[in-house]
């Protein structure tokens, strides 16, 4: 009978056991018992899987806040705030201290910040973004200069064109559609005294001071692209998206202030003057006039605040405005649509004697 072979690393193996085995024997005394061979089975360790770190999620930013503009707006059209916002126009805060001085060829001075909340709301990517500074032109008769620019905090390059009267904001990058930036502007501004230039918007008179476009405003990108020419002198020099405005200005304690929209305070601060926060709906512009000594009267129209400002000493004058003012409003209501802000102001300025009449949103 043949048994089977060993293959050869086997017999290696049982060769060597045998001769420890042997060795033992013959070195020990004859009552030393061989010992047994015992088989181990070493079962190996798994290995560990490897521990793989979870990203840490970024939390959300907290929701915006827009109840102040929501308190601007009549209750059936508060939820146009949030509409507007949600297509991405723009939101400004804007902060501004009005200061009276008495110097050649300038009543007022204006020192302030902005920032632009914007929206790439094209279809195009933007490389640069252009406000406009309307105080330049011929038919404002002042100035507006931004000593500083910054995209999300950080320096932004700017130039000047068409006169000085736009300014160039270069991005960092290119803002592809739907991306934002916040778009931070230190602005100064001198306010002639006179309202003698174009229509009499920007100036003081009479102890009256008229601020439109005090501050820069984004233009207008359109199929043509961006608007920066120089304004003509005449017609309404303002062509701007409708955005949100969050407005704080601090002037003297004894000035009352008209602007555009709600105001929602108005407090004496510890040096002495007025803050006023004001903010608006969905406009396309904000104004501010203010006088150490208008007079006014008031009266509703639904649920429209309706208010006539004016010089004192000249209460019919000032009754009539309200009277006609609150008589069209209704009148509009009924024909054109109603009219979608808690408040209406008409405050009488020192117009050019051949212009009727000027209107700003919120305000005539």
């Amino acid at each position: 009978m043949k048994f089977p072979v060993p293959p050869r690393p086997a017999l290696l193996a049982l060769l060597m056991l045998w001769l420890t085995a042997t060795a033992c024997t013959l070195g020990g005394s004859p009552s030393t018992p061989t010992p047994s061979l015992i088989f181990v089975t070493i079962t190996p360790s798994p290995t560990p899987a490897p521990t793989v770190s979870q990203p840490t999620a970024t939390p959300a930013p907290p929701p915006e806040d827009l109840s102040p503009y929501r308190a601007a707006m009549r209750p059936p059209f508060a939820d146009d705030v949030n509409r507007q916002a949600g297509k991405g126009i723009t939101r400004y805060q804007i902060r501004a201290t009005i200061v009276p001085v008495q110097a050649n060829n300038v009543a007022a001075e204006i020192d302030g910040t902005l920032n632009a909340r914007f929206t790439n709301t094209e279809v195009v990517l933007l490389n640069q973004v252009y406000f406009r500074l309307l105080p330049n032109t011929p038919a404002y008769g002042g100035s507006l200069k931004v000593s500083a620019a910054t995209i999300n905090g950080r320096a932004a390059e700017m130039a000047l064109l068409a006169d000085d009267t736009t300014l160039e904001i270069t991005l960092p990058r290119t803002l592809a559609p739907g991306e934002t930036v916040n778009i931070g502007l230190e602005f100064s501004a001198l306010v002639p005294p006179t309202t003698r230039f174009g229509y009499g918007l920007f100036g003081v008179e009479d102890g009256i001071t008229a601020l439109a476009n005090f501050f820069p405003i984004l233009t207008v990108f359109d199929d043509t692209g961006w608007h920066i020419e120089v304004l003509p002198p005449y017609g309404d020099a303002t062509y701007t998206d409708i955005a949100l405005f969050d407005v704080q200005l601090t002037v003297p304690a004894e000035m009352t202030v008209v602007t555009s929209g709600e105001t929602l305070s108005d407090t004496l601060q510890p040096d002495g003057r007025r803050l006023i926060r004001a903010v608006t709906g969905p406009m396309r512009d904000f104004f501010a006039a203010m006088s150490p000594d208008f007079a006014q009267v008031q009266t509703q129209v639904d649920d429209i605040t309706v208010t006539a400002f004016y010089p004192p000493g000249n209460d019919a004058g000032g009754q009539w405005m309200l009277n006609v003012s609150a008589q069209a409003l209704a009148i509009f209501n009924q024909l054109f649509g109603e009219y979608p802000y808690r408040s209406f102001n008409v405050v009488a300025v020192p117009l050019p004697a051949e212009l009727g009449g000027m209107e700003f949103p919120g305000v005539i």
